[in-house]
């Protein structure tokens, strides 16, 4: 996956400042900013029949108490003609769900080297996750040449490389950080079948 993801990234760079781009201001709901983004997009015309298109994002999203932040980048291949497109993409995206906790009372034991059960002055609880994911995109993309409104919906699967579980207590004596549970690879691998869709406004 990693030299399928590095040689795409090759022949999209070697391809961008082509003639005829066209630049794209978009807002994504779910998609590859997991939540929502809203990002830029660039269209570079190679043949009559097909183009690459290449963009990166930001995303953010409260729920439920929580906070999800993201920053995809991908790169697609458009097939078709005038303005309606078939899309294949792929990329990759951090993502991170935080939670803060003000003022908690909490008693600690750390089965490590040295047990300990103490009560700590905490003025701030983080819980945070993380992830890096590789993401793909087949779908379908409206997109006029002479510029206007943009349009996008596809299924956009979501599959992690990386993964960490973290608390981080902040105070006057805090505790160290504890990391419950981190990944790499196969381990604790989360797939997610996921879809979005978007729109926009593509520059004259």
């Amino acid at each position: 996956m990693k030299r399928l993801l590095l040689l795409f990234w090759i022949i999209v760079l070697a391809e961008v400042g082509q003639a005829q781009q066209r630049t794209t201001l978009f807002f994504e709901g779910l998609g590859t900013g997991v939540l929502t983004s809203i990002g830029v997009d660039q269209l570079v015309k190679i043949t009559p029949s097909y183009k690459i298109a290449v963009n990166g994002a930001l995303g953010f999203f409260p729920l439920n108490g929580r906070k999800m932040y993201s920053v995809p980048v991908s790169g697609s291949l458009l097939f078709g003609r005038a303005s309606h497109f078939f899309e294949l993409g792929i990329g990759m995206a951090y993502a991170q769900f935080r939670q803060h906790w003000k003022n908690p009372m909490i008693l600690l034991n750390d089965a490590g080297m040295y047990p300990t059960s103490e009560k700590y002055h905490v003025n701030k609880l983080v819980e945070r996750e993380q992830y890096l994911f590789v993401t793909t995109r087949v779908g379908y993309r409206f997109q006029k040449p002479e510029g206007g409104w943009f349009f996008k919906v596809g299924i956009t699967p979501l599959s992690s490389i990386f993964w960490e579980d973290k608390s981080i207590y902040k105070g006057d004596n805090p505790y160290p950080s504890i990391t419950h549970r981190k990944s790499w690879g196969k381990i604790d691998r989360t797939f997610l079948l996921w879809g979005g869709v978007g729109v926009g406004y593509t520059l004259k």
